[in-house]
């Protein structure tokens, strides 16, 4: 029996399966092209076939011939797959399609005047209603999940309240790892501000994530809750106090630095001096540091760091006419020295691992200001 081959392809049938910028793409540099060859494909292809390098023509050569295996594969799989609609709308049993609702209407009921009338009273206090109830108070309601801390809302993350002891899988709950400071409610760690105790039973907060993650049967904790490792404790009031300038006085690495853009919010500036640090606007970037460059600042275990230091961390841009008085920035770079004390005392006393061998210089605190900026 004879068999019938496919004929191959020419060479300039692989090079038309190319565009324009796929073929200057490779002979950029190699083959110089005019501007006329590159706005014509049937040009360019002439001038290709007759003056490429033979290396770059053959593999133009092998990228059309790709090209168009890729074609020749998708056609086939579109066939397939075209085929095989057809055989399951054949297949399918006939449905009830219900009719337009142009098609039902009485020619009477439409009337292309009233188009762009004005609503009546009725449909717009039914607006004022919908308005009111999506902005009201009850929907903007929010609240704290006792199981994974998140700030919630009431309306969008099904926020609601449910007795401990009636919560489905609450043994997933219990940490693996015990800590001396966990709020545990009948063994379970939770937020404490979002538990309430009426009667002698809790009644705690859950969002809708957590109750259906709890519902599901698995011996894990839920992902994003406390009792996975995502405890943290309470922050201590003597970080809590702590300014942007003062926690950096009182780190020990220092992978960023800082740029502050402010600039008032009205034109010609705010005459009013102790009014313009909540008249001003800006944002703040971050930047790597080159570690080996502030590690040579930073010797020894001195704390806290000498306010020379903040210079190279900190920098503030103030757009306006005139130059920034200092006192203008006081509320957001002031350093206080006994706050930074009370800060190193209490992270030398509950963090012995990072800041137990530290020693708190007592000329570094003198070179601190009592309560203005270095």
């Amino acid at each position: 029996m004879a068999q019938e081959f496919e004929e191959e392809p020419s060479e300039r049938e692989l090079l038309v399966q190319l565009s324009i910028c796929e073929i200057t793409a490779r002979l950029k540099g190699v083959l110089k092209i005019s501007h006329e060859q590159w706005h014509n494909k049937e040009c360019l292809l002439d001038h290709v076939v007759d003056h490429a390098p033979s290396e770059h023509f053959e593999f133009l050569c092998n990228a059309g011939q790709e090209k168009m295996k890729a074609m020749e594969k998708e056609g086939r799989q579109g066939q397939i797959a075209a085929t095989r609609k057809c055989k399951r709308t054949e297949e399918a049993p006939q449905r009830c399609i219900a009719p337009r609702i142009d098609e039902v209407c009485e020619e009477d009921d439409y009337n292309p005047s009233q188009f762009l009338w004005c609503p009546s009273d009725e449909e717009v206090k039914e607006c004022y209603r919908k308005f009111f109830n999506a902005t009201s108070n009850a929907a903007l309601q929010s609240g704290t999940c006792s199981i994974c801390a998140r700030e919630c809302s009431t309306h969008d993350d099904g926020l609601t309240e449910v007795y401990l002891d009636c919560l489905s899988n609450a043994d997933r709950l219990v940490p693996k790892r015990a800590h001396p400071r966990h709020d545990l409610f009948d063994g379970k760690l939770l937020e404490p501000s979002a538990v309430k105790t009426i009667n002698g039973r809790h009644l705690i907060s859950i969002c809708s994530w957590c109750s259906d993650d709890l519902k599901k049967s698995s011996n894990k904790p839920p992902r994003y809750t406390l009792a996975n490792q995502l405890w943290i404790g309470k922050v201590p009031w003597q970080l809590q106090v702590l300014t942007f300038p003062e926690q950096l006085l009182v780190s020990l690495v220092y992978p960023r630095v800082f740029v502050f853009k402010l600039f008032p919010k009205r034109s010609g500036g705010v005459r009013d001096v102790s009014g313009l640090q909540r008249a001003m606007r800006g944002n703040v970037s971050s930047y790597e540091l080159d570690m080996q460059g502030i590690a040579s600042m930073v010797e020894g275990k001195l704390m806290p760091r000498p306010p020379a230091l903040l210079a190279s961390l900190i920098s503030v841009t103030f757009i306006a006419l005139g130059q920034l008085p200092k006192l203008w920035i006081h509320s957001t770079f002031w350093v206080r020295r006994q706050v930074v004390l009370d800060a190193l005392l209490w992270l030398k006393e509950n963090n012995p691992r990072y800041y137990g061998d530290i020693e708190i210089s007592a000329p570094h605190m003198d070179s601190l200001p009592e309560d203005d900026i270095p």
